[in-house]
């Protein structure tokens, strides 16, 4: 049996049970009066924090690194929710896309799209490079828009969803999926999880509801005393991290800010890209302020707000000596590498991620292997898991996938200079005593 593109079976603990077919949802998904009457369940929220360098400005007015703890606030919706939400993403992607064709914008915007033939962000970041090439001397400006998705405007949003959809109105089922990803409800997952007793092993293979529906009235609803785990969003901004619909609902609504900018480059000899947050407009030198100044009016003109935090913002500039060698400076940092004119190279901060991991795994191999010596088992760490999840003999990771796409794209040996010290370092962590 074919499955439609709407449906993806997932299995985690919600309000509901499962999905294992389109059939047993299809009646729901695809009958607009069913979604416009639909009761949706709360959201599950929970933080996943990750570790970010970054360099700050000090009191004496020093540069100093350090890393620091970055929390993504992220929801997910409920099984049959999230069936809605995905298909109702299908319907209006159709619109999108045919929108930002007729306004000639859509090689602007790289994020949440498929793209034909399918592109990644190694392919966008080598596009722009080659652009910086051929259009020398420009100057390559970054921004980031802060907060972006907790900050989107709901009155905004629903303007450019009717926009979209070409009507005056939102349909019944699309205002109640409007409403359902802005005036939506959630529950922090470590207190719900802890009020029925659910951990992370019995997550691993789940197949019913977290609660009976009687449970679910008393004691997330609250109609009991002491009962009641239910936050509801009144703030008439953002939508939750996480959802299927989310991504697009982002990209529509920042169609007037692309729409303005995408044309406005254009029109001066330049480029504008957007992946999601993150900005990149490509110029002539004399140009940059009117650019700069065009971006931030549209960004205040739909209630967003640009970084300015270090980092945040860059000016790179592309210049030819008097022999043509390209050279920017400083070099270009974007969609994970850096680009100084004449090499790309993977971005620092991602091989540190990666090393840390690897790091870790080793340590974590050696404890197991001390347990194991303990217990009269072989005391040597699993050299060969170690192998095919960190170096180039495993099939399919960092190094032989992600890696190994990225110096075909770029045609750049620096990249695989970058990753000859971690099969080194891989054995030194080894061998290191404790």
């Amino acid at each position: 049996m074919e499955w439609p593109d709407w449906f993806v079976p997932k299995r985690y603990p919600h309000f509901d049970q499962p999905v294992r077919s389109p059939d047993q949802v299809r009646s729901i998904v695809e009958c607009p009066e069913a979604v416009a009457t639909r009761a949706f369940l709360p959201f599950i929220r929970f933080e996943r924090t990750g570790r970010k360098y970054k360099n700050e400005q000090q009191p004496d007015g020093t540069i100093a690194g350090a890393f620091k703890k970055k929390p993504r606030d992220l929801k997910y919706a409920s099984h049959v929710d999230s069936q809605i939400l995905r298909h109702y993403a299908q319907l209006v992607s159709e619109r999108y896309e045919e929108v930002i064709s007729d306004k000639d914008i859509a090689a602007s915007v790289l994020a949440y799209r498929r793209v034909d033939p399918p592109k990644c962000n190694i392919h966008f970041a080598n596009d722009a490079f080659e652009w910086i090439e051929s259009n020398a001397p420009s100057v390559a400006l970054t921004f980031d828009v802060k907060d972006f998705f907790e900050s989107l405007d709901h009155r905004i949003l629903k303007q450019q969803w009717k926009v979209v959809l070409g009507t005056d109105e939102l349909p019944a089922d699309h205002y109640a999926v409007f409403r359902a990803i802005t005036r939506y409800s959630w529950v922090e997952r470590d207190g719900l999880f802890q009020a029925f007793g659910i951990t992370k092993k019995k997550q691993k293979d789940w197949g019913k509801p977290i609660c009976t529906p009687q449970q679910f009235r008393r004691l997330v609803r609250g109609e009991c005393p002491g009962g009641g785990l239910i936050q509801t969003k009144t703030d008439r901004k953002g939508i939750p991290q996480g959802s299927p619909i989310s991504a697009l609902l982002s990209n529509i609504y920042m169609l007037p800010i692309d729409t303005r900018m995408a044309a406005l480059a254009r029109e001066r000899g330049g480029l504008y890209l957007r992946y999601s947050d993150d900005i990149l407009v490509i110029c002539k030198p004399d140009d940059r302020e009117k650019l700069t100044t065009a971006l931030e009016e549209a960004i205040r003109d739909s209630k967003l707000e640009l970084h300015d935090g270090l980092g945040k913002r860059s000016v790179c500039e592309a210049t030819r000596d008097a022999e043509g060698v390209l050279t920017c400076h400083p070099p270009l940092q974007y969609l994970g590498f850096s680009f100084d004119g004449r090499t790309v190279r993977i971005r620092s901060q991602t091989l540190a991620r990666f090393l840390r991991r690897m790091r870790k795994a080793v340590r974590r191999e050696k404890h197991l292997a001390e347990v194991r010596a303990e217990k009269g088992g072989d005391p040597h760490p699993r050299r060969k898991r170690l192998y095919a999840r960190y170096t180039h003999l495993g099939s399919r990771n960092f190094i032989t996938g992600y890696a190994a796409d990225a110096r075909k794209v770029f045609k750049d040996d620096a990249i695989r200079a970058q990753l000859k010290p971690l099969w080194r370092d891989l054995h030194a962590q080894l061998v290191i005593e404790k």
